[in-house]
């Protein structure tokens, strides 16, 4: 019924969020305003879970799939089976099983084990993590709850170059503590994505300050504009912004 009455309420102009949400400007707000001055668009996200669980996308692009195209990055074998089945539908995204990696071609994954996601929770399923000292920035975890499992990994340039995406309108993060290694390393000259979205996890300690800060003055740089939440943050290409109103 939720879902219902909000997708009616898109299709009049209109989004429904918490009324605590720090978001002013808002991420879906944007989803909307590229697909209506592009008429379609494509996307990556990696770290895409099951593609459902606490997803900033899903709704959306489920709900547009006709005129998206997207690629989901999620190294977590069993996963990755439940993405590849909530999406199984929809033929324009295709799922992928490795990890982004700058440097590895193969890199070692720790992850919560069945028994501590049982007792933490179904979204605790998501803090697999390249960064072995991960689980410690998460409250009732030991380390007898982590077990270690090797993935493959690829660039983020060959992933794309592979499935014919090689500029993304818009690129999603969420690698639970890889996310400032990979988007400091990210080639704006060579992709320049419409909208960024990643996890700064400041209050986790998922991202420093300064790695914030660096980042965000990378962006800056390039045309971008930083739009910070509790957890995530939203980039926007300012010209596309400037372009989309004029």
């Amino acid at each position: 019924m939720k879902r219902t009455i909000r997708k009616i309420l898109r299709a009049l102009g209109y989004g429904v969020w918490k009324i605590e949400s720090s978001e002013v400007l808002n991420f879906y707000n944007f989803l909307h305003l590229l697909l209506s001055y592009k008429g379609t668009f494509s996307y990556v996200q990696i770290g895409a879970h099951d593609g459902i669980m606490v997803d900033p996308i899903y709704e959306f692009v489920t709900d547009h799939s006709d005129r998206i195209r997207g690629v989901l990055v999620e190294p977590i074998p069993k996963l990755f089976s439940q993405l590849r089945s909530n999406y199984s539908a929809f033929p324009t995204i295709r799922p992928i099983n490795v990890a982004i990696h700058n440097e590895l071609a193969e890199a070692t994954m720790y992850c919560l084990k069945d028994s501590a996601i049982r007792r933490m929770g179904e979204k605790s399923s998501g803090w697999a993590s390249l960064d072995p000292d991960h689980w410690k920035r998460m409250h009732g975890l030991s380390e007898t709850d982590i077990e270690a499992m090797t993935v493959t990994c690829k660039t983020l340039v060959e992933v794309l170059k592979e499935n014919d995406l090689t500029n993304p309108d818009v690129i999603i993060v969420d690698t639970e503590g890889y996310d400032f290694q990979l988007l400091a390393d990210l080639d704006l000259d060579r992709i320049r994505p419409k909208i960024i979205r990643f996890e700064h996890g400041l209050s986790t300690k998922t991202m420093t300050e300064k790695q914030l800060k660096i980042l965000i003055a990378k962006f800056n740089s390039y045309g971008y504009q930083v739009i910070l939440e509790q957890n995530d943050a939203t980039v926007l290409d300012t010209n596309f912004a400037i372009q989309t109103f004029s």
